[in-house]
């Protein structure tokens, strides 16, 4: 799907696109597209991402970029990791106390308040996110989905 297209001349024979669009779409594809309604050809010089999801331009860097940091410093790279529910800011967010995070852990449903039917992210004691899970049709049951959080596993050792 195809949110948003502007399309503007930078030479004789050449455009730039700027297209705002769903996921699975081929930008190349729709280049072509464009070319065959213009009766004319058309290829892609050149493409950038400027946003996916919830990250923006001003927070995405280049594999250049990372691999010049990790190689100054490993640890101003680990300092560039966003924690995993920042790619989730759509999702309602459920707590669960010490019982519920418990029985989420070992896959159960738990019996907690939130939108029937919806995916939702959940935290455990101390705010800690503990993955996705699916409030079922009543709205007074979770299930987990995905758990992003293993207690038992030690972190990283430092050197």
């Amino acid at each position: 799907v195809i949110h948003r297209l502007e399309i503007r001349l930078t030479g004789p024979d050449r455009l730039e696109l700027e297209v705002e669009c769903s996921k699975g779409t081929y930008v190349r594809t729709l280049v072509e597209d464009l070319a065959r309604a213009c009766a004319t050809q058309g290829y892609v010089a050149g493409l950038r991402r400027v946003s996916l999801g919830p990250f923006r331009e001003p927070a995405m860097h280049t594999l250049a970029d990372l691999e010049e940091l990790g190689a100054r410093s490993p640890a101003a790279l680990d300092a560039l990791l966003l924690p995993a529910d920042a790619a989730l800011p759509g999702l309602p967010a459920i707590a669960l106390g010490v019982a519920e995070q418990a029985w989420v852990l070992q896959g159960q449903p738990v019996f907690v308040a939130g939108p029937p039917g919806e995916r939702v992210r959940m935290y455990g004691t101390g705010g800690l996110f503990l993955g996705v899970g699916r409030m079922l049709a009543d709205g007074r049951r979770l299930a987990p989905e995905r758990i992003m959080v293993n207690l038992g596993v030690p972190g990283p050792v430092s050197a």
